[in-house]
């Protein structure tokens, strides 16, 4: 059965429209998460970030994702939850694989971050994205957003200032 996350609302539609966040501009990193290890994005690994390469030829968005120990092409898509007008699911998919993972916005500003849930890894994982400019100072009510969503603990720290 489907996660109904409290958030999960069409109305809340224009907070959580990924599509006003591509093309991706410039390199966003994940700040934090609320869990361990990435099974997609690294592992236990600092500093992922990822940045848009370019569109394929169906018109998927093909993105970089790189940390600290590699780095992984994927197609990005979007698609809408049922009774959304708007694309609030990101499916990313690395290139040449048959598995991918189904990315929830609880919450975007394509300037300023963005907060996604992530099923796949559990039911309560989440993450919090920046876009460089904003990685030493994120917004307050981004931190806000992922703390009432996502939990205060555990965070961890993806980002520090050896990323840069």
């Amino acid at each position: 059965a489907e996660v109904k996350y409290i958030e999960s609302n069409p109305a809340l539609g224009a907070y959580q429209d990924e599509s006003r966040q591509y093309p991706i501009q410039g390199t966003w990193y994940m700040l934090y998460r609320n869990y361990k290890t990435d099974p997609i994005f690294g592992g236990t690994a600092k500093c992922v970030r990822f940045s848009q390469t370019g569109v394929g030829s169906n018109g998927e968005n093909l993105v970089l994702f790189e940390f600290d120990n590699g780095s992984v092409n994927l197609n990005s898509t979007l698609r809408s939850s049922p009774g959304y007008s708007t694309k609030n699911i990101v499916n990313v998919q690395p290139l040449g694989q048959t598995d991918f993972a189904e990315m929830i916005t609880s919450f975007v500003d394509p300037l300023e971050c963005d907060v996604l849930r992530i099923p796949s890894i559990s039911e309560n994982a989440c993450v919090l994205i920046v876009p460089e400019s904003r990685v030493g100072n994120p917004p307050a009510c981004c931190e806000f957003i992922f703390d009432l969503l996502c939990g205060t603990t555990p965070k961890y720290e993806i980002y520090d200032e050896r990323c840069s």
